[in-house]
């Protein structure tokens, strides 16, 4: 079907206006890299902004393009599918989420302190950006199967290092089951953007989850 204004087989000239953020044609005194991570952003921040609009299932290449200032030519360049451009988008956004976790467990106190800090640091990497929280846990079960592989990778992650910050000079293995819990609660609470959280509330409950997990003595 013809765009509107495009009628009558006549051909609508491409606009030349620049794109936010696109480099002005003719010398700019960048490197190629520079150049090609510059393009790389654009594209990261188009697809993440009509990701955020339509959905994965929505968003086409040439919409990306077309709103990142790029050619096909140079969006193919860097990865081979849009399901990679997303993965790279994801793996970005869930990015130093492990170190913080860990740095939060190793900070001592007891095990309701260890999972109060653990908690924040969880539910405060996401609700700063729900936008990447929705897109991680929800989107990529969309994607496709290299997006799902990576969700998979990214929980069990997530898992191990929280179970291993909780538990402390305990076998990561007793706390499976309230880590799994915690990360369920969580992908409740910020993978679905309908959902209005209250981050103190959030903190609390995943705080006595992870505390309830501790076997009794």
């Amino acid at each position: 079907m013809r765009e509107a204004g495009n009628q009558g087989g006549a051909t609508a000239p491409r606009s030349k206006r620049r794109r936010r953020g696109q480099l002005k044609s003719g010398p700019h005194g960048l490197t190629r890299e520079e150049v090609a991570a510059h393009q790389s952003a654009r594209i990261q921040a188009a697809m993440s902004e009509l990701v955020a609009a339509r959905g994965y299932d929505g968003t086409t290449v040439e919409e990306i393009v077309t709103r990142a200032g790029v050619s096909r030519k140079t969006f193919y360049e860097r990865h081979k599918s849009r399901e990679q451009w997303f993965i790279e988008i994801c793996q970005t956004a869930a990015g130093g989420l492990s170190d913080r976790i860990t740095r939060a467990g190793e900070a001592g106190g007891s095990r309701s302190e260890r999972a109060a800090r653990i908690a924040t640091t969880l539910l405060g990497h996401w609700l700063d950006d729900p936008t990447s929280a929705h897109a991680c846990f929800v989107e990529t079960l969309a994607a496709g199967e290299q997006a799902r592989a990576w969700r998979g990778q990214l929980l069990e992650t997530l898992h191990t290092t929280i179970a291993q910050a909780i538990g402390g000079e305990r076998a990561p293995d007793i706390d499976r089951l309230a880590t799994r819990a915690a990360v369920g609660a969580v992908l409740e609470l910020v993978g679905h953007d309908a959902i209005q959280v209250d981050e103190q509330q959030a903190v609390a409950l995943i705080q006595t989850i992870l505390v309830t997990g501790e076997p009794p003595r």
